[in-house]
């Protein structure tokens, strides 16, 4: 059996978003996506996250070269603060903020997100002959 674990953080200066708009405007080309003031605000690119991975591994072996095991692990990204659009329910960017400041488009609120969690389970059986 064996237990895992990792945290890990990415960073990144407070200039650093506006300054790739800018070489982007001077460029000519928008890494961030449609340049208005809602679709930089909820964008994923250049922001502070961090990520943690859990997981766990079981294996037994009831008789000789015969094991069964299993294994789970956890993951978590998330980001350091504020909140994105949700890509897993809709391929909109913003187009302005409502009164409650989120992110819409054409006037519908777009889902958004501050973390992701994902969960997998393994199960293995095998025998040596």
């Amino acid at each position: 059996s064996a237990f895992i674990g990792s945290y890990g953080e990415q960073s990144f200066g407070k200039a650093s978003r506006s300054n790739l708009a800018a070489l982007g405007s001077v460029l000519g080309v928008t890494p961030l996506g449609n340049p208005t003031l809602a679709s930089f605000a909820f964008n994923s690119v250049l922001r502070d996250t961090n990520q943690i991975v859990a997981g766990a591994s079981l294996i037994w072996s009831p008789i000789k070269d015969l094991d069964i095991g299993v294994e789970g692990l956890y993951a978590r990204q998330a980001l350091g603060s504020g909140r994105v659009v949700d890509a897993n329910k809709t391929t909109a960017v913003p187009n302005g903020v409502n009164a409650a400041g989120l992110p819409t488009f054409n006037g519908a609120v777009l889902p958004t997100v501050s973390s992701t969690d994902s969960f997998q389970l393994r199960m293995r059986v095998q025998r040596d002959f």
